[in-house]
């Protein structure tokens, strides 16, 4: 999967023409622009209701085995831990995905997914302030089919850098355009879990991408001191733009979270 690698590898490259030292200071100060807009917002955010619950698309159901044991229950947002939404679910796993036991509890054979680890570039956990997870695989099934998969995690104050590093902030300074970008449902067993998505090319080959991110929780109570899990999934567009969705809301995101618990904070 060499080949994959360097394409994994592109989305964490500087722009063309610009050095590591160049690339970092843009970043920072890009990064501290959009949180002074950001604090801004949040602000003016507060003083209106929480944002209504996107309806969720009518899809086939994802994966065919309903068998699948989901032991372990977490609570998923589109939001991070200054605000919760109505996309908020509670959602149940076959893996233990807390900080504690990543990467290790995430097994490299996830139903007929075969995974190779990638690197993470140095300046990601720098700027993720040293997390206490960083890890990221690509996911291939039979057909030749590929998931890229990232898992960063970290608790108290420092876990606020998972909200400020997101594919809207990061993917333009690493070359990538966001095309377009939505909350959009995942049908599963007993519900829909909710996340970003987004649709992104790259500048330099015209290589177009689509991404669904969420963060994790432990417990209902949502304590950064408990830790944070940012999880970003996406494809490559090979053909086209539904079929890279529908590869991962139908036949790899339902491996990860195949059920939905029935309960609700509002």
């Amino acid at each position: 999967m060499s080949g994959l690698r360097r394409a994994w590898q592109r989305l964490q490259s500087p722009a063309d023409g610009w050095d590591s030292d160049t690339w970092q200071r843009a970043l920072r100060d890009d990064v501290l622009l959009r949180l002074v807009v950001v604090a801004g917002l949040l602000a003016l955010g507060l003083l209106m209701t929480r944002a209504a619950r996107p309806p969720a698309p009518p899809l086939p159901p994802p994966v065919t085995d309903s068998q699948v044991r989901a032991d372990h229950v977490f609570f998923a947002d589109v939001d991070g831990w200054y605000r919760i939404t109505r996309n908020e679910r509670a959602v149940a796993s076959p893996f233990d995905l807390r900080l504690t036991s990543l990467p290790a509890a995430l097994p490299t054979e996830i139903g007929e997914w075969r995974a190779t680890d990638l690197p993470m570039h140095p300046q990601v956990i720098e700027l993720y302030d040293d997390p206490e997870v960083a890890f990221q695989r690509a996911y291939q099934n039979p057909a030749g089919d590929v998931v890229w998969l990232t898992f960063i995690g970290h608790r108290g104050p420092p876990s606020f850098h998972l909200f400020e590093h997101t594919p809207t902030i990061c993917y333009p300074l690493q070359g990538w355009t966001m095309l377009r970008e939505t909350v959009d449902a995942i049908p599963l067993q007993g519900g829909s879990l909710y996340a970003q998505r987004g649709l992104a090319r790259n500048e330099a080959d015209g290589a177009q991408i689509a991404v669904f991110y969420w963060y994790l929780w432990d417990t209902e109570a949502r304590d950064p001191t408990d830790g944070i899990l940012s999880i970003r999934v996406s494809a490559p567009i090979t053909t086209t733009e539904e079929r890279a969705v529908a590869l991962l809301k139908q036949n790899f995101i339902p491996n990860l979270f195949p059920t939905i618990v029935p309960w609700r904070r509002f």
